[in-house]
Formats: structure tokens, C-alpha cells, sequence
């Protein structure tokens, strides 16, 4: 069995999700009241960036105010603000949760402009005491932000949910209030749900575009994503008119980092081992990350360069056992003298085993370029590329102690001997009705997904143009998915089990064929099925 599917949407959003231009009374950024980007007759500009004065980052949602006036701001992704002041003397106001209030006093002639950087500390912060400070700078960097946001959203900075076991950017999303996420049968993340609400009926979205989802499903596997080059985590529970409208549940928007989110170059490479128990394999996790700011066409730091890469293996299994009891009474039953036992007997109809063993390797990079003109005008061009291959085996094995007990209608079973701990089957062709049952389930599956988007971003007087163009495009080959299964129930004699219990907490049972069959001849077979299967799939956004 092959199949192929391929979609196709067409996205064309106001607004910072795609094209956005506004102009006269439109304000110039999406948060706050307008802010001229041109010094009006007799008022002057200030701008600038607001960072940690520790660590040279960035500090975006700080609130900038000009002493005296109603005119404020809140500093962008980048730290940058721009104010609009009266000519002469002023002082500029900036607060930040977690960090100490600055003032600094800036004088600037009219219709001029000024840059002015402010850098935040915090004197709680400085003892040696303290050796938590990056997640505390994380914390605070997510509070400010969610403080000056339009709606509801929750945000989570790199600097609390940190690198994931395996890139799996699931471990940092189930972490967040009002999130809940699914997982496979190796406890690995799969799916999110915001609200309660399936990630079908949710929106994925890297820089505010939308991800594609290949396959049957419209939910996006948080195992195809990883975590490298991420500098926030945006869950959108009430969406504004600038996001898609294709979000009953709300919006998972990861926003990657920009080199201009720090000062000067950065280098960060982390490896790390993965050791599962049970396969007893070792696996490993591999990122790297690079940022600087350099001078092109000028004096000015005004192109930025952040790359990320990673790659990740991983070996994961389960081992299941289940159970079907079936209570046993002593007056329906006299003859097994189960009254001795002072307590109610309980007999085993049937066991279940799977074990269930999940390969997954991932390799994930994403560049970031941002260029700025001046002050007003920027451009950037943003990628993102996954590539992820699952090979996935089960193995699941059921025997039926006797097939005949949900036909019973006086109550009576057909057991040998019974008791707390053990239970045997009754011989003959009256007696127990056993049967074993095996399948096997092989798929190889490969997941693709990159996204590409140019922008910019030019403030003028009074107003704000903005536009993203992006492509996006996920792939899934099934390049095997087969399913092997055959049932052995023969008549001639039916097959019979007897069961020594050892330890019901851990499921520690010993099963044992004694009618004479061998219930590992396949010519004892009585039912089977092979399925055979591939399937591709592409969805592509644009």
C-alpha cells in the first residue's frame, strides 16, 4: 500500500504575521502609542537600546518613559526604543522587572537626535550568594515581556527551559501554565494542547508564520522541532487580529534569536550523553551556537550573523505487561475450596506484552540575518531547517488463558486449580480454550521541514511600515510501515496454560504451555495478516 498527498495554503496576513503598513494615525509599534521616528517642529529624538549591563543582552518589553510627559515605549525584541522629547533638557525613565529603575538626563537641540544605550543592573543580583542568576534574568525577561504583550500570552525565555534531553522542544512547552502535552509510549512529547484543546485545532509558528504539518494531521510533532537557536517560547491564548484565524485553542510562536539580542560575538557549544536503561544504549546530543555584530558599509555595528546547529540520537524503549482478571467466587466454584483462602481469588483470563523500541535521530540548524540601515530601517532574512528520521519496532505477544470465559453463563470456569497466586487451565475438549497471538510493527519514518522568510522593518514620521514574505514547506515519508500478525488457537487439542504469579506490582508472571503444543510452530497458525506500506506527504505554506 503507497499513497501520496500534497497541500498547499496561501497566506496573506496583516500585520506582523505577513505585510503590515501603517500610516497617519496608525501607531508605529503594535504595543504602544505612536512614536514619530522623524523629531516633529520643536521636539528632538532619542534612541537607543536597553540591555543587562551584566551580561551586554538585550532586554526586550522595558518600558521607557520620557520624566514629565506622556510619551513612552517599549523596547523591542532587540532592546532598541525611540522617544520623542522637548528640546533642550530631559530625562528618560526605564523600568524592568527584576532590575533596578534607571534615570539618565539627556540634552538634545530641536528637530536633532540622539542615541542614547541604558544598561540595567540589579544590586540584589550582585553578592556572591547568588548563583541562580541566569534563570532568574530568564524569569524576569518572560515577566516583562507578558506585562507590555497585546492579549493573553505566556512566554518562556531560553534562559529557564535551557537545552532539552534529545532538541525535543516539547520538555520546554509542558513546563508552561495552561499547557499540556501528549506523549508516546516511551514518554517522549509528541503533541501539545493549549486550553485543553488538541493541536489540530492550534497554530505552530516560527517568527509569527505559520509551520505546515505533513500527514493526516494538522497538529505539528514537537519532535521535529528543535530547541537550538530559540530565543523565546510566545503561547498565544487569545489571538489578536494580526495572527492567523486558523487557532480555536490559541498560537505556539517560537521566536529564534537575533545577534543583535546580545553585545558583541558569542560562541556556546554544549555535548552531552543519554543514557536509556532499558535498551542500554547511549545516546547523545550535540548543539552549537554563533552570534556577532559586525560594521558593513560603515562605523556603525549594523549587520548581525546568528547561527545554530544541533544534532541529537536517541534510543528509547518500554516494556508493557497487562493483565485481564476475572474474579472467582467459592460457591460458584465449591470444588477449588477457595474459602480457605479468606479473601476473594482472583484468576488471570489473559496477558498482554509489548515491547515497543524508538530510534530518533535529528539534526536541526537556523541562521538569522539582520541588517540595519540606521536607526529607522531594518531587513532581515530568517531560515530554519529539520531533519528527522524515527524507526520504530513493536513486538506484542497475547495468550488467552481460555477463550471460552465471557461464554459462560452459569459462572462456572473451566479451572484445574486455583489459588491466590497460581492458576491452571482444565485439559480436553471441554476443558480451557487457549490461544497465542504475536505482531510485529516495523516503520521508518522521515520528517523534513524548513521555512525561509525575508522582511523589514522602516519607521517614519508618525507611522510604520512593515512586511514578511515566508515560504515554509513540510515533508513525511513513510518509507516502511508494515504490520505483521497471526493468531494460534487450534482445536485439536486447544492450547493450555498454567501461570505462577511472583510479583503482581511488577507484573513479574511465568506462563507455561502444558497440553504438549509448541506454541512457537508456525503451523499451528490458524489466522494471519501481512500489511505492507508506504505513504509521502508534503504541505507547503506561503
Amino acid at each position: 500500500m503507497t499513497g501520496f498527498s500534497g497541500r498547499k495554503g496561501f497566506a496573506f496576513l496583516t500585520s506582523s504575521a505577513l505585510f503590515a503598513l501603517a500610516a497617519g494615525t496608525v501607531p508605529a509599534r503594535a504595543q504602544e502609542a505612536p512614536v514619530a521616528a522623524r523629531a516633529a517642529d520643536g521636539q528632538a529624538t532619542v534612541t537607543g537600546r536597553v540591555f543587562d549591563s551584566r551580561t551586554g543582552d538585550s532586554l526586550r518589553g522595558a518600558v521607557v518613559r520620557v520624566a514629565g510627559t506622556g510619551e513612552r515605549d517599549v523596547t523591542e525584541d532587540d532592546g532598541r526604543y525611540q522617544v520623542q522629547v522637548p528640546a533642550g533638557s530631559s530625562t528618560i525613565e526605564v523600568e524592568y522587572v527584576g532590575l533596578d529603575n534607571a534615570r539618565q538626563t539627556v540634552s538634545v537641540a530641536a528637530r536633532g537626535s540622539v542615541v542614547v544605550n541604558i544598561g540595567l543592573d540589579n544590586a540584589a543580583l550582585a553578592g556572591e550568594q547568588i548563583v541562580v542568576r541566569a534563570a532568574a534574568t530568564g524569569q524576569a525577561l518572560a515577566i516583562n515581556q507578558q506585562r507590555t504583550a497585546d492579549g493573553i500570552v505566556n512566554i518562556y525565555s531560553e534562559e529557564v527551559f535551557g537545552p532539552a534531553p534529545d532538541g525535543n522542544i516539547g520538555y520546554a512547552l509542558q513546563r508552561l501554565p495552561g499547557i499540556s502535552v501528549n506523549t508516546n509510549q516511551s514518554g517522549e512529547p509528541t503533541g501539545v494542547n493549549i486550553r485543553g484543546v488538541e493541536g489540530d485545532f492550534n497554530s505552530f509558528q516560527i517568527n509569527g508564520n505559520r509551520l505546515p504539518s505533513a500527514g493526516g494531521a494538522r497538529g505539528l510533532s514537537t519532535g521535529d522541532f528543535s530547541a537550538d537557536g530559540i530565543s523565546n517560547i510566545e503561547v498565544i491564548k487569545a489571538a489578536t487580529p494580526d495572527r492567523d484565524g486558523d487557532a480555536i485553542g490559541g498560537i505556539i510562536n517560537v521566536v529564534t534569536r537575533s545577534a543583535f539580542e546580545r553585545s558583541g560575538q558569542r560562541i556556546d557549544i554544549e555535548a552531552a550523553g543519554v543514557y536509556s536503561d532499558l535498551p542500554e544504549e547511549l545516546g547523545y546530543s550535540v548543539s552549537a551556537n554563533y552570534s556577532d555584530i559586525f560594521a558593513l558599509g560603515g562605523d556603525m555595528n549594523n549587520f548581525g550573523v546568528s547561527v545554530s546547529v544541533g544534532s541529537y540520537e536517541i534510543d528509547r524503549s518500554s516494556y508493557n505487561r497487562d493483565m485481564d482478571w476475572v474474579q472467582v467466587t467459592p460457591d460458584s466454584n465449591p470444588e477449588l475450596e477457595l474459602g480457605q483462602y479468606g479473601e476473594p481469588v482472583w484468576f488471570m483470563e489473559s496477558s498482554h506484552w509489548e515491547i515497543d523500541r524508538q530510534i530518533t535521530k535529528v539534526n536541526t540548524a537556523n541562521i538569522d540575518l539582520d541588517y540595519r540601515t540606521d536607526e529607522f530601517n531594518s531587513f532581515y532574512l530568517r531560515g530554519f531547517y529539520s531533519h528527522s528520521d524515527r524507526s520504530n519496532d513493536v513486538f506484542e505477544t497475547d495468550i488467552d488463558i481460555d477463550t471460552r470465559f465471557q461464554n459462560a453463563l452459569d459462572g462456572r470456569k473451566t479451572y484445574a486449580e486455583l489459588t491466590p497466586t497460581s492458576g491452571r487451565g482444565t485439559p480436553g475438549d471441554d476443558g480451557s480454550q487457549g490461544s497465542r497471538g504475536w505482531i510485529g510493527t516495523d516503520e521508518d519514518r522521515t520528517t523534513e521541514l524548513y521555512s525561509v522568510n525575508f522582511g523589514g522593518r522602516h519607521e517614519m514620521t508618525q507611522s510604520l511600515l512593515t512586511y514578511d514574505l515566508f515560504y515554509s514547506r513540510s515533508k513525511q515519508d513513510f518509507a516502511t510501515d508494515n504490520e505483521l500478525n497471526f493468531l494460534m488457537e487450534p482445536d485439536s487439542p486447544w492450547l493450555l496454560f498454567e501461570y505462577q504469579l511472583n510479583d503482581v506490582t511488577r507484573g513479574d508472571v511465568v506462563i507455561t504451555e502444558i497440553s504438549g503444543q509448541d506454541s512457537t510452530d508456525l503451523s499451528l497458525v490458524t489466522e494471519g495478516e501481512l500489511a505492507v506500506g508506504s505513504a509521502l506527504s508534503v504541505e507547503e505554506v506561503y
